[in-house]
C-alpha cells in the first residue's frame, strides 16, 4: 500500500524515470523522421539541380545550334573569333551567331557577318547557373592543329565551366562538337557518280547532225540516252547503246551498238541550292574579286614569250547581270580549285586551260577560236558548268578541243565547228551536236563525275 500510494504521488507531481526515458525516445524517433525527411527533400531539390547541371538546359541549346550547323554552307562560312561562332545560312539569307558570355550561352541572327545581331535569344538558364567561357578550337579530320582554316573540318565549343549558384560544385562540359563541311567534301556529300556514267545524257531532246561521231574507250561504252526526243541526221554514228524516251526520227539505220530503243528515264544529275551555296562558299575561300575588275586585271596584264598568263580561281563577282569573264588574245590559263563566276565565261583567238578544278558560271559558256582545255589530261579532273536555262548555256565553236565534262544542270549544250569533246556531256535542257569533225566526243568508260559535286 505504500508503494502504490508513492506511485500515485509520483505520478502527480512530476514523471518516472522510465517515463522519460520512453518520452526521449518518441521525440528522438520523431526528430530523426523530421531530419531524414527534411534531408531527403535536400537531396532530393540537390540531385534535381545537378541534373539541371548536367543537362544545363542543352536540349534547347544543342537543337539549335544542330539546326544551324545542318542548315549552313560550307566550312568557310564558319567565322572562328575567340568565343563567338559566325555561320552563314545556305540559303544566303543572312548569318547565324553563337556567343558565350560570363552568364549565358546566346543565339541572334543578323543579315551580314559583320553585323551585331538585333535580336539575341538565350539558351541557358542564367539565373541558375554561372558560366565560365570555353574556348572555339578548330580541328583537322585527324585531330591535329590545321595549318589554314581551308583545312578545317570541325569546330568545337570546349572546356566550358558551369558552376550552380547555390552549391560550391563546378563541372566542366563539353558543349558542342560541330561538324562542318570542308571545301572538299561540301554537303551533302557527293558520290562518286551514278551507277551508269553517259557519254551524252539529257533530259531533253538529243539532236546530232553532219559528220559528227561518239567513241569511246574501250569500243562500245559510249552510251547515250534522252528524256526526251532523238533525232538523227546525216552520217553521225554513235559508238554505244542509243536510247530515249520520246520518239525517235532518222534517215539513217543503226548505230555500231545497234539501232536507237526506247527506255525509261534516267535521272540527270542536278545541285540543290544548298550545294550550290556550298560550292560558292568554297570558291570565296580562295578570294573574291568584282568581275569587271578582273576583265580590267586580264586587259593590263604584261604579254610574256608571245602570250599572257593567268589563274582562274576564286570567286568572281557581279553587280549586275549579263557580265562574262572574257578572254581574247592569247593566254595560257591555270585553273585552281572551285571557281564560281556570277557571270559568264568566253574564250576566243588561242586559249589554253591547264589544271583541275570545276569552274561554274551562272551565265552561258562560250568557247571559239583555237580553245584547248587540258589536252591530254584526265577528263575527269575538269568540270565546266553552267547554270544558265538558255539553249546555248554551253556552246563550243571554231576549233574548241575541251577535255573535262561539259554539264548544264538547267539549260541545253550545242557543239559546231570543229569541236571535239574528251569527256561528257550531261544537261537539263537539250543538246544539240552539228560539226563535220569526226569524233566529236570521245568518251573513257573508266570517267568519273565526282568533280561535279552534284546529286545524283
Amino acid at each position: 500500500m505504500k508503494r502504490l500510494r508513492r506511485s500515485n504521488h509520483s505520478f502527480q507531481h512530476g514523471l518516472t524515470l522510465i517515463e522519460v526515458m520512453v518520452g526521449s525516445l518518441i521525440m528522438a524517433g520523431l526528430v530523426g523522421l523530421i531530419g531524414l525527411v527534411a534531408m531527403n527533400s535536400f537531396k532530393l531539390d540537390s540531385t534535381q539541380r545537378g541534373n539541371d547541371l548536367n543537362h544545363f538546359n542543352f536540349n534547347r541549346l544543342t537543337e539549335a545550334f544542330y539546326n544551324d550547323v545542318h542548315a549552313s554552307s560550307a566550312l568557310s562560312s564558319a567565322t572562328v573569333d575567340g568565343k563567338r561562332i559566325v555561320l552563314q545560312k545556305a540559303d544566303g539569307s543572312g548569318f547565324v551567331t553563337y556567343e558565350i558570355g560570363t552568364k549565358a550561352v546566346k543565339r541572334g541572327e543578323s543579315a551580314t557577318a559583320g553585323s551585331p545581331p538585333q535580336k539575341w535569344e538565350e539558351l541557358t538558364d542564367s539565373s541558375m547557373f554561372s558560366i565560365a567561357a570555353g574556348s572555339f578550337a578548330a580541328f583537322k579530320a585527324d585531330g591535329s592543329v590545321p595549318a589554314s582554316m581551308q583545312d578545317v573540318r570541325r569546330i568545337d565549343l570546349k572546356d566550358l565551366l558551369a558552376t550552380l549558384n547555390n552549391n560550391p560544385q563546378s563541372k566542366k562540359l563539353p558543349l558542342l562538337s560541330a561538324y562542318l563541311r570542308s571545301v572538299a567534301a561540301p554537303s551533302p556529300s557527293p558520290s562518286a557518280g551514278p551507277a551508269k556514267v553517259y557519254a551524252v545524257l539529257t533530259a531533253n531532246n538529243f539532236t546530232y547532225a553532219g559528220n559528227t561521231g561518239i567513241t569511246s574507250t574501250p569500243s562500245g561504252k559510249a552510251d547515250v540516252h534522252a528524256n526526251g526526243n532523238l533525232t538523227r541526221d546525216g552520217s553521225s554514228n554513235i559508238d554505244g547503246k542509243v536510247t530515249y524516251v520520246g520518239t525517235y526520227t532518222t534517215d539513217r539505220g543503226g548505230h555500231s551498238g545497234g539501232i536507237p530503243t526506247k527506255a525509261d528515264p534516267v535521272k540527270v544529275p542536278s545541285y540543290t541550292p544548298a550545294q550550290l551555296q556550298s560550292l560558292a562558299n568554297s570558291a570565296k575561300a580562295n578570294g573574291n574579286k568584282d568581275i569587271d575588275q578582273a576583265n580590267s586585271d586580264l586587259d593590263r596584264t604584261p604579254w610574256q614569250g608571245g602570250k599572257r598568263y593567268a589563274t582562274l580561281k576564286g570567286y568572281y563577282s557581279a553587280t549586275t547581270a549579263g557580265k562574262k569573264l572574257a578572254f581574247g588574245g592569247v593566254w595560257e590559263v591555270t585553273v585552281e580549285g572551285v571557281v564560281y563566276i556570277e557571270g559568264g565565261l568566253q574564250t576566243n583567238n588561242t586559249f589554253v586551260l591547264k589544271g583541275n578544278g570545276l569552274v561554274i558560271c551562272t551565265e552561258p559558256i562560250v568557247t571559239g577560236g583555237n580553245t584547248q582545255m587540258r589536252v591530254g589530261a584526265s577528263p575527269s579532273d575538269l568540270g565546266l558548268v553552267s547554270l544558265s536555262t538558255r539553249s546555248d548555256a554551253i556552246s563550243t565553236g571554231g576549233t574548241s578541243l575541251i577535255t573535262g565534262i561539259l554539264f548544264a544542270p538547267n539549260g541545253g549544250i550545242m557543239l559546231s565547228g570543229g569541236t571535239k569533246i574528251t569527256g561528257c556531256l550531261l544537261a537539263g535542257g537539250a543538246i544539240d551536236m552539228r560539226s563535220n569533225s569526226v569524233p566529236i566526243v570521245e568518251f573513257n568508260a573508266n570517267q568519273s563525275l565526282s568533280v561535279l559535286q552534284a546529286t545524283y
